[in-house]
């Protein structure tokens, strides 16, 4: 009989580590599971990247240095082999989908898949044809559990995938409160005391919408000259150079800052005036929930609707439509209108439920490898 009493292993799987928000939620998770319960190991496809300093020391990290993902299914394969974990967490689509292969293949495990994005986003993008959308239902289905990041990405699992209501957890994105406060504690004030610093953060992407904060930011200067933009993140598809062009074009380069990708952003969050999102979509903004915890106000878009929900509109944030430079420009000259107040609830129910998994679940998988 297999020995019960060892440690569950819980296996990560990611291409790399390269900073966005779905690798920041899978390093809050790894850090706030409770070593002496847990063997943690860490499979990375590619490279550790560049938020390799938030794995915690305990974890075994494994990284197979394979280019792309669809040609690390024997990889994979073997490291599954050799660990044998009771649970695999991973968090990306195409991981997702090389997780839901490599089970026909390897000692069985729970699967536990975190939905990144909307599924309506995804199936909308040019290169998911048909037969890719069919493939990626057929294997969406055999995690054992999906967790969702808000009640309406929940119903597009269904809709889009058909995937079982019942395999759908909805968990919003856990905040590490205890990694941000030692983040800021004796930080330096990286801002001018006699500025008013706006600060955006993430991948500099088209669905970010960072064209339209531009936009929107030479509105806001044409009216009060104080203001300076600080945009934190790491440059996608050549993003930079065409948003520095569009400076240019409205006469405002002097005054955004383009910091690339931050290894800690948090004293950006701290000490800025306000913290704009812009974006066009997302699933669940980990910014604006860290922002809420350092008592920042913030101007978001209606992205997605949980906002509406984590935000009381005109008291600690203002809502403005998606693609609208006008309401967002409106919005950041009024911010001083806004009284933030701490917001520590989101706290981290992913490790919740893992710790909460039904223990005859882990005795089959354990039983099965020795049957």
């Amino acid at each position: 009989m297999p020995d019960f009493s060892i440690k569950t292993k819980v296996l990560f799987l990611d291409q790399t580590l390269n900073g966005g928000g779905a690798e920041r939620v899978l390093c809050t998770v790894m850090r706030a599971l409770d070593p002496d319960k847990y063997e943690i190991h860490l499979v990375l496809i590619t490279k550790a990247g560049r938020l390799a300093h938030l794995i915690p020391d305990h974890v075994h990290v494994h990284i197979l240095g394979v280019a792309h993902t669809r040609k690390a299914l024997l990889s994979t394969v073997k490291v599954l082999w050799k660990i044998r974990p009771d649970i695999v967490y991973t968090t990306t689509a195409r991981t997702g989908l090389l997780v839901s292969l490599s089970r026909y293949l390897s000692p069985y495990f729970q699967f536990i898949m975190r939905f990144p994005t909307m599924p309506e986003r995804l199936i909308l993008q040019p290169s998911i044809s048909r037969w890719n959308y069919r493939l990626m239902s057929f294997f969406y289905k055999r995690a054992d559990y999906v967790i969702a990041q808000t009640t309406e990405m929940a119903d597009q699992l269904v809709k889009y995938f058909d995937i079982n209501d019942k395999k759908i957890k909805i968990i919003n994105n856990p905040v590490d409160y205890e990694y941000i406060d030692l983040s800021v504690k004796g930080c330096v004030i990286p801002f001018d005391a006699d500025t008013i610093n706006v600060v955006a953060s993430g991948t500099v992407c088209q669905v970010k919408g960072y064209d339209v904060l531009i936009k929107a930011f030479a509105q806001v200067r044409n009216k009060d000259k104080r203001y300076n933009l600080y945009i934190l993140g790491g440059d996608r598809d050549g993003n930079i150079k065409k948003l520095k062009a569009l400076c240019a074009k409205c006469d405002i380069s002097d005054y955004v800052h383009f910091l690339g990708f931050v290894d800690n952003p948090y004293p950006y969050y701290k000490f800025c005036d306000l913290l704009v999102l812009s974006s066009r979509a997302e699933g669940c903004p980990n910014v604006v929930l860290e922002a809420l915890y350092l008592e920042r106000p913030v101007v978001v878009t209606k992205c997605v609707q949980i906002l509406s929900r984590i935000l009381d509109n005109r008291k600690n944030g203002f809502l403005v439509d998606t693609d609208n430079s006008k309401q967002l420009s409106d919005a950041i000259l009024k911010f001083k209108e806004l009284i933030p107040e701490k917001n520590k609830k989101y706290d981290n129910a992913i490790v919740q439920f893992i710790d909460q998994l039904d223990s005859k679940s882990l005795k089959y998988v354990r039983n099965l490898r020795v049957s």
